[in-house]
């Protein structure tokens, strides 16, 4: 069986926390990390605080204090900074595991393209369906974008919004109905990126505006609706 990206990472978490705190096991109640022990120790702290910066969002608390805590690769390291840096580390690798990192990030995501298709409805309103369908169009193409990659994380990004729509489907996350849907919107889309003004009115863009709230209140941020 393949393993998949989050898998990797996964798998990758486990072994620096069995490493890590080997390395504290290992010291005993020693305050300094004396030169023998030094390489392996600041090895483990670089892997360490590299994989939160891989995956945690920026301004995320763990990853912040573990940078904060880093010493220089040329400065003396005491036990306590490299405790310090595992039980941060420890406590990245629970909300990893237990799914919360993608939804702390899809929250916020989420949040960010309600204002957008916020702004959207208004300048349709104002009779501006050109600059509402652009923005609209975006929060379309980087919605399905973002939610492809959670479903199929060691898979290619397919050429076409219609391609990944279709692959979603495949698991379940949209009905036919609400698939056909989205397919409407990305051929409006298309038209909107392709200045193609009178292939759609204000009232598509609106109701492209309406499903796309459905769908980041569904899929993005969960327990906002209403």
């Amino acid at each position: 069986m393949v393993k998949t990206s989050d898998d990797r990472l996964q798998a990758r978490f486990a072994a620096l926390v069995e490493e890590g705190d080997a390395l504290l096991s290992f010291r005993g109640g020693s305050k300094l990390v004396h030169d023998t022990e030094r390489a392996s120790c600041l090895a483990w702290m670089l892997s360490a605080v590299n994989l939160l910066e891989v995956v945690m969002p920026a301004g995320n608390r763990h990853l912040a204090e573990a940078l904060r805590l880093l010493p220089k690769a040329d400065a003396v390291i005491y036990s306590e900074t490299l405790s310090s840096i595992f039980g941060i580390f420890k406590s990245a690798t629970a909300e990893w595991s237990h799914g919360l990192v993608h939804s702390l990030e899809f929250h916020y995501v989420g949040l960010a393209f309600e204002q957008f298709l916020e702004h959207a409805a208004r300048l349709n309103a104002e009779h501006k369906k050109m600059e509402a369908a652009v923005l609209a169009s975006a929060v379309l193409e980087d919605t399905i974008k973002k939610l492809f990659r959670v479903h199929f994380p060691s898979a290619e990004d397919p050429v076409t919004l219609d391609s990944q729509i279709s692959r979603l489907k495949t698991t379940g996350l949209f009905t036919k109905v609400k698939a056909e849907r989205l397919r409407a919107f990305a051929a409006l889309r298309n038209q909107a990126f392709h200045a193609q003004w009178d292939g759609f009115d204000e009232k598509d863009v609106e109701q492209m505006i309406e499903g796309l709230q459905e769908i980041l209140e569904t899929h993005l941020v969960p327990g906002d609706a209403g």
